[in-house]
């Protein structure tokens, strides 16, 4: 018996452009691109109209005479973002988009995307942590084939670090810092890192609900020290990442002891 389930209407709504961008190099560009459309359905003024957008939305105009095989590895990108968009799709599929291109070429690719993620829902896969940040605010971390964490990334550091870190210095012996900084309203822990020249600093950690900086520059202005240093330390996304999957690791080898 046939299945009732057909892939056909998820495969019109999505475009693809997978890591290993699969152009046919002895193509024209041109060609390429409206061979795609065909193989998708459009045809005449409707081909035209999206042939029209992508060609500007893409930013391929100035190659779109041009032979595949001589384009740039950024050109190439394009093209195959390109022939993902000319069926006008609701998702875009974005596997390591960026991977081997040089700084500009890069930069090239996130303002494309964007300007595509006004209109459309993108999905960007990459092992590259410092590629994420400048694309979205929004990430999912997949380990071992889970989704381990989903969120707004700023949530997903706190998540990870678990309480807020805070750097400060005083001009002020530690015998007189150091009980005071412990004393400040949501201070979990304070270690001294070090003391020199009448200088004591101290990473401070306690929990996002309270005002640490608010509280650790009050403490200095009372007792008349000189504040030399005073800012939060949030984890990168690289952080982010190692905790999180440690965690979930961790998690797994308990739950199979």
């Amino acid at each position: 018996m046939a299945s009732r389930f057909s892939p056909t209407p998820w495969r019109s709504a999505a475009g693809y452009l997978p890591e290993n961008n699969p152009l046919y190099e002895d193509m024209i560009v041109r060609e390429y691109v409206e061979f795609v459309g065909k193989a998708r359905g459009l045809q005449g003024s409707a081909l035209k109209t999206r042939l029209d957008w992508v060609v500007e939305a893409s930013g391929i105009a100035g190659v779109y005479h041009k032979q595949i095989n001589e384009l740039s590895k950024g050109f190439k990108q394009r093209t195959g973002l390109a022939q993902a968009l000319v069926h006008d799709p609701d998702i875009l599929i974005l596997d390591e988009p960026t991977s081997g291109l040089d700084p500009l070429q890069i930069i090239g690719i996130r303002e494309l995307i964007h300007s595509l993620a006004r209109q459309k829902t993108i999905i960007f896969s990459t092992h590259i942590l410092q590629e994420v940040s400048p694309i979205t605010d929004r990430v999912v971390i997949i380990n071992n084939g889970r989704i381990i964490a989903d969120g707004l990334i700023p949530e997903l550091e706190k998540d990870a670090m678990g309480s807020n870190r805070v750097y400060v210095s005083f001009r002020a012996d530690a015998d007189r810092t150091a009980p005071a900084v412990r004393g400040v309203e949501g201070v979990e822990s304070a270690s001294l890192l070090g003391e020199s020249d009448g200088v004591s600093r101290f990473e401070v950690r306690g929990g996002f609900e309270h005002d640490l900086s608010g509280g650790l520059s009050a403490l200095a202005r009372s007792n008349q020290w000189e504040l030399l240093e005073l800012h939060e330390s949030h984890f990168s996304l690289e952080d982010t990442f190692i905790a999180l999957t440690r965690r979930a690791r961790e998690a797994g080898e308990v739950a199979h002891v």
